[in-house]
């Protein structure tokens, strides 16, 4: 078996992953890919087959949106759809190869919009139950 004592010219240890964080957003990728086809479907499903031959309309939408297990459901589709796209753009913006310290502040950078995003989004579901929303806008 051969072994690699000297990284090739173009390379440099510096660029080298020190953890193995890398792995660990690769994965989750590919479960919130996984995850997401299923909120998806089982969205469509309650807003659109839930209730055969019902016309669809907002109030009969809202009112399924009423029932907690809609709203963890929808916040749910929403918060792996925000991490799906987020964690991609990051993929993306690494695959530049830029130096650690940038790479580090465009994961933070990323990390506060999916926060916002995810708080704006949640602004929008949960008055469906309490009648008003967490932080008015």
């Amino acid at each position: 078996m051969a072994t690699i004592e000297k990284l090739p010219q173009y390379m440099s240890e510096a660029w080298l992953p020190k953890s193995n964080t890398g792995l660990w957003t690769w994965f989750i990728q590919r479960i919130t890919a996984a995850l997401l086809i299923i909120f998806i479907l089982a969205h469509f499903w309650v807003t659109h087959f839930a209730v055969p031959g019902e016309e669809i309309t907002f109030r009969g939408v809202s009112a399924r949106l009423q029932s907690p297990f809609f709203l963890v459901l929808d916040s749910l589709l929403l918060a792996t759809a925000i991490y799906h796209g987020l964690n991609g753009v990051r993929n993306v913006i690494y695959d530049f190869n830029m130096n650690p310290a940038i790479k580090k502040t465009v994961a933070w950078v990323l990390l506060v919009i999916g926060i916002v995003t995810f708080v704006y989004g949640l602004n929008a579901l949960v008055p469906f139950i309490t009648g008003r929303p967490i932080f008015p806008l």
